[in-house]
Parts: C-alpha cells; structure tokens; sequence
C-alpha cells in the first residue's frame, strides 16, 4: 500500500506515503484515508518518501484538510521538486518545510 496510517490516540493521524502519488495511488488510498481520518482533530500527511505528486494527490490533500479544523492540516518533509506543486498549486500554506 502506498500510505501508512498512525494514529497517535490523540486524535493525531498521521499519514506516511510511498512512491510516486499518481490517480491510481491516489484512488486506493482515498478510501482508507476517508475511514481513518474520521474523528481526527489534526492530519499530518507525511511524504519524505515521495517524489511525485499528481492533481489526484492534491485532491486528496484538499479533502483531508476540509475535514479538520482549519490549521490542523499539515505536509511535512516534503521535498523541494513536490514542494513546487504544491507552491503553484496554492497549497504551500499548508506545507512545513
């Protein structure tokens, strides 16, 4: 599977992805990440192991930010080629680098 879900019992979730996040990633992940994600006061997508994202990925991140309180969204160790999409996309504001 291309994400691993924790969930701290804090209502902490983290996601940890693999690979390149192309559509077909994105659309096995999304069920799991919909069923895990309920209840979560904070989302952290982690992608230290990604070097691809699509718009299918942004998407995704789009969805699991709606789903929180705003502010409780995060991207992390995320590399500077994906970081560029995420700059053009808009959705570097919710990216700690």
């Amino acid at each position: 599977m291309s994400v691993e879900c924790l969930n701290n019992g804090s209502g902490e979730v983290v996601y940890k992805f693999n690979g390149r996040m192309n559509l077909d990633k994105c659309t096995k992940c999304e069920d799991k990440i919909e069923t895990t994600i309920q209840g979560a006061k904070k989302v952290i997508f982690d992608l230290a192991n990604v070097d691809f994202v699509s718009s299918a990925f942004l998407r995704l991140c789009g969805r699991a930010a709606a789903k929180v309180i705003p502010g409780n969204f995060r991207i992390i160790n995320v590399k500077p080629i994906v970081n560029k999409v995420f700059k053009i996309s808009g959705l570097s504001d919710y990216v700690d680098c």
